[in-house]
């Protein structure tokens, strides 16, 4: 398989806005083809469990009371929750980009509405949670979006586009697997068992840190509070953080949780079986549980709008502005969402349903859900399991308006 290489630095994009475009499905990646809300420098929206991942080995690291559902509407957000808006830089376009397994990627450019150049390496597999063509994460983060893929010894590859479109691997091997990608503050991460890779030149050269323990089906998130930290949650229900853009780690004290969401200055961690849930303000450094939504035995997802926290168990929808007092909301048209993001400029949130074939929603608030039309998307290949934003270079299917 051959993998265009069109990529050029940019600058760091912020912030997001609209364009609209329209488009049509798009074609098989073959050989020739050319090639959440997601705040820049966040990991990726999304992600489902791989269920027979090995869980990692402990390590050394390197030097350097709960809470109950308030039947009563939220509170007003936090002071630091609202979101600061500037115009698409210059040349560039407002777009999704959503991954799947067998090196799936499909983009949108018209705000949610319709799904183009569905490009995939493999359509079908019987056990894509062991295939080197497994996705394990997307963020855009300087300029770039970025999605790590692989298992089985120095099987992990790090893909990158400017457009979306067009990727390039920019790392091969040492990694068994990564469990998941994040970035801020001009680094990079992904990881898995007790090892993060940390990369400050977009993704050209990475070395390993140890974190203090091992963490099996690890995710990774950053939030710009605190001074900027990564956060990782495990399926142990244990949390570790960096507060030097992932040079040392700390661990976190307090169990809960496994999939870190950061928003609002504080982070809500969930485990999706069990349904486990719990919060900390200050950086990871704590968590307390939270008791939330009768107590679910499963969460499909918690997503952060820029407002509040809206956390999906099967057809019900629970939001919170602070993850504390929690308030159930009327909803329609809710699936088993395994990914979501949002453009901050036009409020439009995106979201991808489980299993293959996929189907791709569209929403305003977070609570009302349209399904985007079979004529609107391509739905071939593996199903959806991350959905990021960004400003990408314009294409022949994305150009600029």
């Amino acid at each position: 398989m051959k993998f265009a290489t069109r990529i050029a630095g940019s600058g760091l994009l912020l912030w997001f806005c609209s364009c609209l475009a329209s488009s049509a499905p798009g074609d098989n990646f073959d050989d020739g083809a050319s090639s959440g809300d997601e705040v820049e420098g966040s990991g990726g929206q999304g992600g489902a469990d791989d269920p027979a991942d090995q869980p990692g080995q402990g390590g050394t690291a390197q030097v350097e009371a709960e809470a109950t559902i308030d039947a009563a509407p939220p509170p007003e957000p936090a002071p630091d929750a609202g979101v600061i808006l500037t115009p698409t830089p210059q040349g560039r376009v407002p777009m999704f980009v959503a991954i799947g397994p067998g090196l799936r990627t499909t983009l949108s450019c018209d705000d949610g509405r319709s799904w183009v150049e569905n490009r995939f390496e493999k359509e079908r597999d019987n056990d894509f949670s062991h295939d080197e063509t497994n996705i394990h994460g997307a963020l855009f983060a300087n300029g770039k979006f970025y999605y790590p893929a692989g298992w089985g010894d120095s099987s992990t590859r790090v893909f990158a586009s400017e457009n979306g479109v067009d990727w390039e691997r920019l790392y091969l091997g040492g990694a068994h697997q990564a469990n998941s990608m994040a970035g801020g503050g001009g680094v990079l991460i992904f990881g898995e068992g007790s090892t993060i890779y940390r990369s400050t030149d977009d993704g050209r050269t990475w070395k390993t840190v140890t974190l203090p323990e091992g963490y099996s089906h690890f995710r990774i998130t950053y939030g710009e509070q605190h001074g900027g930290r990564f956060v990782v949650g495990g399926r142990e229900k244990r949390h570790t953080y960096s507060t030097d853009g992932g040079k040392t780690w700390l661990k976190g004290q307090g169990d809960g949780g496994h999939r870190p969401v950061y928003g609002g200055g504080v982070y809500v961690s969930f485990q999706e079986h069990g349904g486990s849930l719990s919060r900390s303000d200050d950086g990871g450094a704590t968590w307390k549980p939270i008791s939330c939504c009768g107590n679910p035995g499963y969460i499909a997802h918690v997503f952060w709008t820029g407002t509040q926290f809206l956390l999906f168990r099967e057809n019900t929808v629970w939001a919170s502005t602070n993850g504390v007092q929690w308030a159930q909301q009327a909803s329609s048209g809710i699936d088993r969402f395994t990914a979501m993001a949002r453009d901050p400029a036009t409020g439009t949130i995106v979201a991808a349903s489980a299993g293959a074939p996929t189907k791709f929603f569209r929403s305003t608030d977070g609570l009302r859900w349209t399904a985007l039309a079979a004529a609107n998307y391509d739905a071939r290949g593996a199903e959806i399991k991350y959905i990021t934003f960004g400003h990408g270079r314009p294409s022949a299917r994305c150009p600029l308006p």
